[in-house]
């Protein structure tokens, strides 16, 4: 990769990405600025032709051209983009200032390239031009001094056009020197921040599992607990049930001896009025006789 290009956002550049991307890059194709981003497994590049983006996975997966962009849209951490038949390209980042970064980049890349597309036509039209001029001051050297006014006139143009390009690039590689001195405390910073969103995830995933643990233990035991309160009243009513027929039963035999042992008595009762009677009846065949005799 260019030592000229301007790293934008925290994220490291995977490796594999960026050789895939060199792998593709035209021998006169300037990258301009490069941002890591999806936990360090994508790479973005713009160039000064294209947007391109490889991922270390699934290979390359954006290679479009900027005479091809339709529009950029913003939007917190998303970057999208729509080319010319309508197809949108959408991809998130880390930090919302890493998108707007990218975005400015790319719209300025947009425009030069246009720029440098209309430029390149210009200085064709004034190479002709200008080879038209030497061979008529060969051939006739009273050249009209408006035409060689013109043509330097055209020539300052396209100067004006070029230097802030250089300014651009010098400033890039400035920024690209101070990234890189910054380097170690960047990628301890991503680190970091990883760590925390993975330790966060992790957090919010323990929460989970133990309300989901706990409202299961929770069913569970009112589940518990209704059965051993239906199984209690089975059991109470059962036992309720048989003290019942106990009482009944031992009611009905005492009943039953009672009037057992009432009968007995009446019959003793009626045996022993029989042997009054029997008593009474003699006695008084006794007194008869007595009174006879006397």
């Amino acid at each position: 990769m260019d030592a000229q290009i301007n790293y934008v956002g925290d994220e490291g550049l995977n490796e594999e990405a960026v050789s895939l991307i060199d792998s593709v890059l035209g021998d006169d194709e300037a990258p301009v600025a490069a941002a890591g981003f999806d936990f360090e497994t994508k790479v973005f590049v713009i160039t000064d032709r294209r947007l391109l983006i490889a991922d270390a996975f699934e290979g390359l997966v954006l290679d479009l051209a900027h005479k091809d962009i339709n529009s950029t849209m913003v939007d917190g951490r998303t970057l999208s983009f729509r080319d010319r038949g309508g197809k949108l390209h959408q991809h998130r980042f880390g930090k919302d200032q890493t998108v707007r970064e990218l975005a400015a980049i790319a719209y300025r890349q947009k425009r030069q390239a246009g720029n440098a597309v209309s430029t390149n036509r210009r200085t064709e039209q004034d190479v002709g031009q200008g080879a038209h001029m030497a061979t008529s001051e060969t051939a006739d050297e009273n050249v009209p001094i408006a035409d060689r006014v013109r043509f330097w006139e055209e020539q300052d143009r396209i100067n004006q056009e070029l230097i802030p390009r250089v300014i651009r690039q010098h400033e890039l590689l400035t920024a690209h020197v101070a990234d890189h001195e910054n380097l170690p405390l960047v990628a301890g910073n991503a680190i970091s921040e990883a760590l925390a969103e993975a330790r966060e995830e992790q957090r919010q995933s323990y929460e989970a599992a133990l309300k989901s643990a706990r409202q299961d233990l929770r069913q569970q035991y009112d589940d518990a607990l209704d059965a051993a309160r239906h199984e209690q009243q089975q059991q109470h009513d059962a036992s309720l049930d048989a003290a019942r027929a106990a009482i009944e039963d031992q009611a009905r035999a005492n009943l039953e001896r009672a009037v057992s042992t009432l009968n007995d008595e009446s019959r003793k009762v009626r045996n022993m009025l029989v042997g009054l009677a029997a008593a009474a009846v003699a006695i008084a065949v006794v007194a008869v006789i007595v009174g006879l005799l006397v």
